[in-house]
C-alpha cells in the first residue's frame, strides 16, 4: 500500500475519532432482587429503546421464550466467567 491509499484512511480514522460523542447514560433502575430495595435509579419512567439490533433480537427471543413457557421472568440468567 502506498501513501496515496493510506492518507485517506488516516483522515477517515481521525475524523471518526474526532466526532465520537461520549456515551450518554440511559434511564436505569437497579434493584436488589431479594429485598426489592432500589439500589440506583435515574429517569426510571422515561421511555428507553435498545440501541442495537443485537439487543432488539435478544429482547425478542427472550419474550418469545417467555410466551412459549420455556422461560419465566424469574428464570436464572447464566453468564460465563469470561463475560463477567
Amino acid at each position: 500500500m502506498g501513501k496515496n491509499f493510506c492518507r485517506p484512511i488516516l483522515i477517515l480514522v481521525l475524523f471518526a475519532l474526532a466526532t465520537i460523542a461520549p456515551a450518554q447514560a440511559a434511564p436505569h433502575l437497579i434493584l436488589e432482587l431479594k429485598t426489592g430495595k432500589v439500589l440506583s435509579r435515574s429517569q426510571e419512567f422515561d421511555r428507553w429503546y435498545p440501541a442495537s439490533l443485537t439487543k432488539l433480537m435478544t429482547v425478542y427471543t427472550t419474550f418469545e421464550e417467555i410466551k412459549s413457557g420455556r422461560l419465566t421472568l424469574l428464570s436464572p440468567v447464566r453468564v460465563s466467567a469470561r463475560a463477567l
